[in-house]
């Protein structure tokens, strides 16, 4: 075995493949059938391994996308299938990756990354840090007490898939952490994959314009028993959610032992329901890092009444472009940033992560040690960085 300084991180090749399916088979205890099908969807020139001499010994993809922070869209690369050969564990191969990951993307002037962590600790080790979540319901339909008739139910097709993007891309920038998806997440949602079957119905009002749609599939449970699984639930219109609940209730017949949905306490899908019988709880928590703080800042939406000025004093470790004195002037709901200021608000981009989706206020972040500011600057803080709790139905 080889020390942390003579290993390699670079682009795969064809002949990393197999290797790469093997190392993610073990790592996520996943049908090694299924990882060809991954790898070529998220793109091989996207996967990056780690060698140790001929050795690949680590891997990880990359997921470029956008996420959605201010109702605005900002550049965002995930990271995904982060695997290390068991033998390697524990050796700095891990680390090695990432710190590899984060310079390349700042190369390519990325603002952010995100990811679902399977470890903080080393992901913290890299910049990440936790600024959102992810969450589910367990649910008897039944119980919600919904009756909505009318309108048309739609199977997907072609047009109803065309329909089913543009009703997302319209609203989604509204909802603090939601993605602007790639074509990875799209066909993980409404196609087949991995042995899952997704079925997707659209609503329609009867004069043909489509108010909302529910992605879900069914999932095995002990004899005949199985459960449905909602992957994303989306309308524009209390009745489109009421008509989808109602369809789900349909749905429930002997042999259905209830229905999963991803959801989150304030989701409009939950909020339309007058008595939610149900709680939700957070599963996963999803991690942001500020690749290029510069971009990161200028890309994002503010509150569009706030005119502030923030002076920020940042160290990033791995990252020495993000370093130093920035001051972020917020106006009209945009953000102009440039070098200087008196270094109000000091923090890691780790506390940064945390403030800039919204995740934490700056009382809570300078309670745990993350930031530490004079108290107008963390008052500015709040109110520029202020939202809703940040949060998205996928996993990735």
């Amino acid at each position: 075995m080889s020390s942390e300084d003579a290993l390699v991180v670079r682009p795969s090749q064809p002949p990393d493949h197999d290797p790469v399916a093997r190392l993610m088979a073990h790592a996520f205890a996943a049908n090694p059938d299924d990882l060809p099908a991954t790898l070529a969807l998220a793109g091989h020139d996207n996967c990056r391994v780690v060698c140790d001499g001929p050795d690949v010994v680590g891997t990880a993809l990359l997921l470029p996308m956008g996420q959605y922070f201010g109702n605005r869209r900002v550049s965002m690369t995930g990271v995904a299938g982060v695997a290390v050969a068991p033998h390697y564990q524990r050796q700095g191969c891990a680390s090695a990756l990432m710190r590899s990951i984060v310079a390349e993307l700042n190369e390519q002037g990325v603002a952010l990354s995100a990811l679902y962590p399977s470890a903080l600790p080393l992901y913290r080790k890299a910049g990440y840090e936790c600024a959102g979540g992810r969450f589910v319901a367990q649910i008897d339909p039944k119980r919600l007490g919904i009756e909505e008739r009318g309108g048309v139910l739609l199977p997907m097709d072609a047009a109803g898939e065309t329909r089913v993007r543009a009703l997302y891309g319209a609203h989604a920038p509204s909802f603090p952490g939601f993605l602007d998806r790639s074509e990875y997440i799209w066909t993980r949602l409404f196609h087949p994959w991995a042995g899952r079957s997704p079925t997707c119905v659209l609503v329609s009002r009867d004069d043909g314009q489509v108010e909302g749609y529910v992605s879900y599939c069914k999932a095995r449970g002990t004899g005949f028993q199985h459960r449905i699984v909602v992957h994303d639930m989306f309308a524009t219109s209390t009745w489109g959610y009421r008509r989808l609940w109602s369809f789900l209730t349909d749905l429930c017949t002997h042999v259905v032992s209830g229905v999963e949905v991803h959801t989150a306490p304030h989701d409009p899908a939950r909020l339309v329901l007058p008595d939610a019988h149900f709680g939700v709880t957070m599963t996963d928590a999803w991690m942001l890092r500020l690749i290029n703080v510069e971009a990161a800042l200028m890309q994002r939406g503010y509150p569009p009444k706030v005119d502030a000025t923030l002076d920020l004093d940042i160290y990033d470790d791995i990252v020495d472009g993000n370093n130093g004195m920035w001051r972020l002037a917020v106006r009209g709901g945009r953000g102009g940033v440039r070098r200087g200021g008196a270094g109000d608000l000091r923090t890691d981009v780790r506390g940064l992560a945390a403030l800039y989706s919204g995740f934490a206020n700056p009382s809570a972040l300078a309670a745990a040690g993350l930031i530490e500011g004079t108290p107008a600057a963390l008052a500015i803080a709040g109110t520029v960085f202020a939202g809703s709790q940040p949060w998205m139905r996928e996993m990735f």
